[in-house]
């Protein structure tokens, strides 16, 4: 996770504004709207000139009104927001024509609603109207840390550094606390927290690979302390204590209390526990446990410092997840799933104990990463910057012709779906959502369902997804066993029961892997180095190297007789798109050079279709890259270029046995950070 957060420098919250987070995948010639649209939010976002921004999105939206008015109302959103921190009262009209006269685009206009109530001034209005505000967005903003106690800065890691750092809300500047030394490539901060009176800020401090430490410092840079240091259990987030003298963490899975003023450890009886945070004044500290050991599903606990011991705050069937606690101490946030999508609730409370039943803040935040309180009860989160999401397309690929744009194939925890996959009869869809759940939709009626595993399903590496068994009964998707161990397991499509398939051979992750049509071979990548590739006969148990080496992604043909992928022959030492007989054999070249991507085959194997990311389109990462679809047959000769091409990393291609239709996954870094205001009830935030 540290590695992936090293490369990408994002946050942000899907589910919350779809409009600015969904992946928008358009043909080789993009249209014109889009392209105007880009060109002034570089202007706002990259030149850092609001005025001339706000002139561009003026003649959009008149320009696009009646032709393409989902591209007018972003423009206009987009104006409002530079006027906003113009400190324009412009806003209000860009704000209010969008709701008048575009409608019918429901997100933008939902947005603008929402800024409407912000600026009515009134302070009833302001007391009783919930608003959401994204307050740091663009290639700079990370979610990393959290915010000042007043509100004013944000804490985050400044991975051009990389280094701690202080954002201004306000102002905009951006100001470094740490100073990095020279020929150190690997150490960075991270998880970092501002204290109670906002004078200090904890952060985790990576040393080396599996080498961290926890330090302080003072806003002004001096002062800086190492607390922790360890080479085998890393601390995860932290939590500073109200009165300052402690720093709440985990090392490893052990909950600690660290002291600021020696840095000695006192153990906390809680066992396994998942975000802790400590209560306003220091007596109790809320946090998350499964419900049952390695289970999914967690309950909300309050321990008591003074006596030991933990009691139940939430109990449910569903997942409970904490947020965090009010500054006044009087609720505690969380999230579950108990309707099926992940919604935000807040529970009362009056010395440790619940005090009624939950109460529905915000429906369908997806992935909500939380940041923290400010004094006054505002909340601010982000999604670490990972938008995951699976589209559906029209195309035809044997023409190589879109019949359709894409569209988005959830429509529910927007940014945090993945692996999506047809079942084999090519009559209903599959794909990961939420915190595990898998949604089974019939192609036909539209009608979805859900399907909670028993055991945790986990994403591994970039463009691979679950599989549907031949017999439509069961997916084999990655997760984690009953025992801990990264596996592939067998997930059956009705109750979610689940057995283990293979244990990982490589690492302490699930294997990339892939079936034989029959379903009774698995394809994986193993040792010795981590990317070699094998196969498993189920029937058998016999295991096998297949010869091919620097694998990056690998595709079976329908027929199952061969293997397409990204990777090199050791022999000639040919490094590209590759193919060879899946019984084992001499690997041949069919595009040289291409570099690694998504891979699909045709359903008569004459083709591959392949997604690379564009040339120079950024720096390979997800809050950069832009990715382009590829057709060439499976026999070689010249690649083609499909008319379609996407923001962020291409992943999952899955056709339909039709050849007509295509899902697809994307991820994307979208670096965006949110703050939920006015949602606590009357005397709900602080002083």
């Amino acid at each position: 996770m540290k590695h992936l957060r090293f490369l990408i420098a994002a946050a942000t919250l899907g589910a919350l504004a779809t409009f600015t987070v969904a992946v928008r995948a358009q043909v080789k010639a993009p249209d014109q709207a889009e392209v105007a649209l880009r060109a002034a939010m570089e202007k706002e976002s990259v030149a850092g000139d609001l005025k001339a921004a706000i002139e561009e999105y003026r003649k959009i939206a008149t320009t696009y009104a009646k032709s393409n008015r989902a591209i007018a109302a972003r423009a206009l959103l987009r104006m409002g927001q530079c006027y906003e921190k113009l400190g324009n009262a412009e806003a209000r009209r860009a704000y209010e024509r969008l709701v008048m006269e575009f409608a019918d685009q429901v997100e933008p206009a939902r947005a603008a609603r929402e800024r409407l109530a912000a600026l009515s001034g009134g302070a009833a209005a302001k007391s009783t109207e919930m608003t959401l505000r994204r307050v740091w967005s663009g290639p700079g903003a990370n979610g990393e840390g959290g915010p000042s106690p007043d509100g004013r800065s944000l804490s985050y890691t400044d991975w051009q550094t990389p280094d701690l750092a202080v954002h201004d809300l306000i102002t905009g500047a951006n100001r470094r606390i740490t100073e990095k030394k020279p020929g150190d490539p690997y150490a960075y901060p991270d998880n970092s927290v501002f204290s109670r009176d906002g004078k200090q800020i904890a952060y985790r401090w990576w040393v080396g690979k599996n080498v961290c430490e926890i330090r302080t410092i003072a806003l002004d840079g001096s002062a800086p302390r190492v607390l922790y240091h360890s080479t085998e259990n890393c601390p995860s987030e932290l939590d500073w204590s109200p009165d300052g003298q402690h720093i709440l963490t985990k090392l490893g899975r052990r909950p600690v209390l660290l002291a600021v003023a020696d840095g000695s450890l006192q153990n906390l009886a809680v066992e396994n526990p998942g975000t802790l945070c400590f209560s306003p004044d220091g007596r109790h500290i809320a946090y998350e446990a499964p419900q049952v050991k390695d289970a999914r599903q967690h309950d909300l606990f309050v321990f008591e410092r003074a006596t030991q011991r933990s009691l139940p705050l939430v109990r449910h069937p569903a997942d409970e997840r904490l947020l965090g606690w009010s500054p006044d101490g009087k609720y505690v946030l969380f999230s579950s799933d108990r309707r099926g999508s992940r919604d935000a609730y807040l529970i009362a409370v009056s010395g440790g104990q619940p005090q009624g039943e939950p109460v529905l803040v915000r429906s369908d935040v997806g992935g909500l990463y939380g940041k923290g309180f400010t004094r006054a009860g505002a909340y601010f989160f982000s999604n670490w910057g990972q938008i995951r999401d699976v589209f559906s397309v029209r195309i035809d690929v044997r023409a190589g012709t879109m019949q359709a744009p894409p569209a988005d194939a959830a429509g529910s925890y927007l940014g945090s779906n993945w692996g999506p996959d047809f079942s084999r009869d090519g009559k209903f869809t599959a794909y990961v959502s939420g915190q595990g759940a898998i949604v089974v939709q019939s192609l036909e009626t539209a009608e979805k369902r859900v399907v909670k595993p028993d055991a945790e399903i986990r994403r591994v590496g970039r463009m691979y997804g679950l599989r549907w068994a031949p017999d439509g009964r069961s997916f084999v998707a990655p997760g984690v066993d009953s025992q801990g161990k990264a596996s592939l397991l067998r997930v059956d499509s009705l109750n979610g029961q689940s057995t283990v398939l293979l244990n990982a051979a490589c690492a302490d992750t699930p294997p990339p892997f892939d079936l034989s049509p029959d379903g009774k071979r698995v394809f994986y990548i193993g040792s010795p180095d981590c990317g070699t590739l094998h196969v498993w006969d189920s029937a058998s148990g016999e295991d096998r190297q297949q010869g091919a080496r620097g694998v990056w992604s690998f595709a079976v043909s329908p027929d199952g007789g061969q293997l397409a992928y990204f990777g090199s022959d050791v022999e000639t030492g040919s490094k590209g798109l590759l193919v060879m007989p899946s019984a084992g054999g001499t690997p041949r070249l069919v595009v040289p050079a291409v570099s690694r991507g998504a891979l699909a085959w045709s359903p008569d194997g004459r083709d591959l279709l392949y997604a690379t990311e564009v040339p120079g389109a950024g720096d390979g990462t997800p809050a950069t890259a832009r990715y382009a679809l590829w057709r060439v047959s499976s026999q070689g000769g010249e690649p083609q270029q499909l008319p379609l091409m996407v923001d962020g990393m291409m992943m999952s291609l899955r056709v339909h046995p039709d050849g007509q239709r295509m899902l697809y996954g994307t991820l994307r870094a979208s670096p965006e950070i949110w703050v939920m205001e006015n949602f606590l009830p009357a005397n709900g935030g602080g002083k």
